[in-house]
């Protein structure tokens, strides 16, 4: 039977109850609107910010632009995760007007331009290392010296090589540069050369900057084979497979990739240490008492090659120099074994049969104290020797030949 009263009830059910349901779902909604506002507000920054970093490139002559843009990248850099860091990095670089930035650091250019130019290529993206190095060959000196200072700073292990060739330049001013970012690398394979160019370069100022760069590579060495720097006495390099000895107070070493081994004791205090052969396995040993010593196995077993040599009974090597053009040519400095304030020098001996016997070396320095010595083989061949009264010479007719 027809209920009027229940039809009218049932019917409202539905009028109450719609209204409730749109009550529950209004929070979520709104909600849903703030996120999403949010983050279309947060998109566009990005996106705004963004272009006005693109469009203040432009202007060639805003540096404060060109930081901006530094800034904005530092900000937006690659963390862990995220996928685009090698388009962020193009970006990043392409963004940057290198030619613009590159000729600031022209010779003609104001030095505070200069500062931020370096500024800015220091702390760009890595893809920029190709072009600084490009740039070590830059017809500007004033642009292969900037470039050279800031692979120097930013520590770019792969420019090492490009840096060792920079310290070829013309311009004393780059040598320095690319001196010191090696020193800063601890570009061990580039000790030849420092060592060479505190001898042979006639810049002061660059003899100063080797000396300096081959003592931090030195200090890093001594670092690593957990050693005090005045306990690591010398470092040899072969040319030929690039084998790494160090000797230190009374032990040998040798680097086997990035780690150093133990070969064994040494025979004496080592002053000096050069390797030659086409294994580099063939050692000489110059000593603090007993002169010098010969290995032909790398170190394990050593022989003294000191009997021609028999002014004293005992006797130091102060320096030691093989001839690039022929390894059985030797050139030593003697001296004393007393402390260097007080040592007697007995000049400049050479050998022509690899040690096995010397003679005096005639009109070389016997002034003073000869603490390195080098072998320029360039036209005219001449060996170059280091004191503390500065550099001399002696000129070899024929560094094949005897002098």
């Amino acid at each position: 039977m027809f209920n009027p009263n229940q039809s009218t009830n049932d019917s409202a059910k539905p009028k109450d109850s719609m209204p409730r349901i749109f009550r529950r779902l209004i929070p979520i909604v709104a909600a849903t609107i703030l996120v999403v506002s949010i983050l279309a507000l947060f998109t566009t920054s990005q996106a705004s910010e963004s272009g006005i970093a693109m469009r203040i490139l432009p202007d060639a002559n805003s540096w404060l632009a060109k930081n901006q843009l530094v800034d904005y990248y530092a900000r937006n850099s690659y963390n862990a995760g995220h996928a685009n860091n090698a388009s962020s990095q193009s970006s990043a670089l392409n963004s940057i007007d290198t030619v613009q930035v590159l000729q600031a650091l022209q010779d003609d250019q104001p030095q505070d331009k200069r500062t931020t130019a370096i500024s800015t290529l220091t702390q760009a993206p890595p893809a920029i290392i190709p072009v600084l190095v490009d740039a070590l060959s830059h017809s500007n000196a004033g642009v292969r010296r900037g470039a050279a200072e800031v692979l120097g700073a930013r520590r770019a292990i792969e420019a090492e090589n490009s840096l060792f060739f920079a310290t070829f330049d013309a311009h004393p001013g780059v040598r320095i540069a690319a001196i010191r970012a090696l020193g800063g690398l601890g570009a061990i394979y580039a000790l030849p050369r420092l060592q060479w160019l505190q001898v042979a370069d006639d810049d002061p100022n660059v003899q100063l900057a080797a000396h300096l760069s081959e003592n931090q590579i030195y200090w890093r060495v001594a670092a690593t084979l957990n050693v005090s720097p005045g306990d690591l006495h010398a470092i040899a390099i072969s040319s030929v497979k690039e084998q790494v000895y160090a000797a230190t107070k009374s032990e040998l070493y040798v680097l086997q990739g990035v780690r150093w081994k133990r070969v064994g004791p040494l025979p004496d205090i080592p002053t000096t240490l050069a390797v030659v052969g086409n294994d580099g396995r063939i050692l000489y040993l110059g000593t603090a008492s007993y002169g010098m010593f010969r290995s032909v196995d790398a170190g394990q077993t050593w022989h003294s090659i000191s009997e021609s040599l028999t002014f004293a009974q005992s006797f130091a090597v102060t320096a030691l120099a093989i001839n690039p053009e022929n390894e059985q040519q030797l050139f030593i400095a003697l001296a004393t074994n007393t402390t260097k304030h007080s040592q007697m020098t007995f000049g400049v001996y050479s050998s022509l049969d690899g040690g096995d016997t010397w003679f005096p070396l005639g009109q070389s320095n016997v002034d003073s104290l000869t603490t390195r010595l080098v072998v320029d083989s360039t036209p005219p061949a001449r060996l170059l020797g280091l004191t503390d009264k500065g550099v001399w010479q002696y000129l070899l007719a024929n560094p094949k030949r005897e002098p």
